[in-house]
C-alpha cells in the first residue's frame, strides 16, 4: 500500500511480506517474512529476511541484512549494504542505532539510544540518549537510564554496565566499570 511499496520483484521466494508507505519494499528480490511500514523504510531491502521495520526511513540502507527489528524514525537508518554482520539489531525510537553500519549484537531502546556507535558490537542501551556518542569500536557496554554512559566518546570504552540516570555519565575511555543508582560513577572517566 503507497507510491511504489511492495514494487520489487516476486517470486516463490518473495512470500509473506507486508509493505506500507512510499517506497517501503521497493527493491524486493528474495526476501520473505518482512513488515515494512513508514515511508523509505526497507527502501533497498533485496534479500534480508524475518526483519520489522517501522517508521520514517527505518532499516532505509539494509540489504540483505535479516532478523532486525527497527522501528522509530531513522531506526537503523545506516546498516551498511550486502552484509549479514547486523543480523538480529534492535533498535527502537527516533534514531535509536542510527548509525549502526555493520556490528552484531545490538540493542538499543529509547531516543537516540545508542546514536553514533557504527562498528561496536555487543551493547546495550535503554533509555532516552542512553549511550548515545559510543564510537565505533566500543563494546560490550550496557547503558539503563537516561543519559546513561552518555560520554563513552571513545573506541576504548569496553564492557562497563552502569543503570540509573546520568550513572557512568563522564566515563569517556572506561573499562569494567559498574555503577547503580542515580548519577552513580559520575565524576568516573576511566
Amino acid at each position: 500500500i503507497g507510491y511504489r511499496a511492495g514494487r520489487g520483484t516476486f517470486t516463490a521466494t518473495t512470500d509473506h511480506n507486508t509493505a506500507i508507505g512510499y517506497t517501503a519494499l521497493n527493491a524486493l528480490t528474495s526476501a520473505a517474512n518482512n513488515t515494512v511500514i513508514g515511508s523509505g523504510a526497507g527502501v533497498v531491502l533485496t534479500e534480508g529476511n524475518q526483519n520489522v521495520l517501522i517508521g520514517k526511513n527505518a532499516g532505509a540502507t539494509l540489504t540483505t541484512s535479516g532478523s532486525n527489528v527497527l522501528i522509530g524514525k531513522d531506526a537503523g537508518v545506516d546498516i551498511s549494504a550486502g552484509q549479514t554482520t547486523t543480523d538480529g539489531t534492535v533498535a527502537i525510537g527516533k534514531e535509536a542505532g542510527a548509525n549502526i553500519t555493520n556490528s552484531a549484537g545490538n540493542t538499543a531502546v529509547g531516543f537516540e539510544a545508542l546514536k553514533t556507535t557504527t562498528t561496536g558490537q555487543h551493547n546495550t542501551a535503554m533509555g532516552y540518549q542512553a549511550a548515545d556518542v559510543l564510537v565505533a569500536g566500543s563494546d560490550k557496554n550496557t547503558a539503563i537510564g537516561m543519559h546513561a554512559l552518555g560520554a563513552g566518546n571513545n573506541d576504548t570504552t569496553h564492557e562497563n554496565t552502569v543503570v540509573g540516570y546520568n550513572a557512568g555519565s563522564a566515563i569517556t575511555e572506561g573499562n569494567y566499570n559498574v555503577g547503580v543508582g542515580s548519577n552513580a560513577l559520575y565524576d568516573v572517566t576511566t
